[in-house]
C-alpha cells in the first residue's frame, strides 16, 4: 500500500528562476505585440511615441513649453491645486 503524501501528483514544475523573480513566458510576446496594436489605433499614437522616445530633459522643457512647470520644475499656478 502505498503512503500517501499532501502533495499532489500534478504539482507544480520547477521553473528555472532565481527565487522571487519570473521568467519570460511564452504568452508576453502576444501581449505585447496586442498592447501596441490597441495603441496604434489611436489618433495620439504619435505623440505618445514621441513622449516613449524623449530624454528626461527633453520631457521637463516640454512641459516647461506648453507652461505646465516652470523653469524650477514646480507647477504652475493653473495646474496646482
Amino acid at each position: 500500500m502505498k503512503k500517501r503524501t499532501s502533495r499532489s501528483t500534478s504539482g507544480r514544475k520547477r521553473t528555472s528562476s532565481r527565487s522571487g523573480t519570473s521568467g519570460r513566458m511564452a504568452g508576453m510576446d502576444a501581449a505585447e505585440e496586442a498592447e501596441k496594436a490597441s495603441y496604434a489605433d489611436s489618433p495620439w499614437a504619435y505623440i505618445v511615441e514621441n513622449i516613449r522616445k524623449m530624454t528626461p530633459e527633453e520631457f521637463r522643457e516640454s512641459l516647461v513649453q506648453a507652461g505646465i512647470v516652470d523653469q524650477n520644475g514646480e507647477l504652475t499656478p493653473t495646474y496646482r491645486r
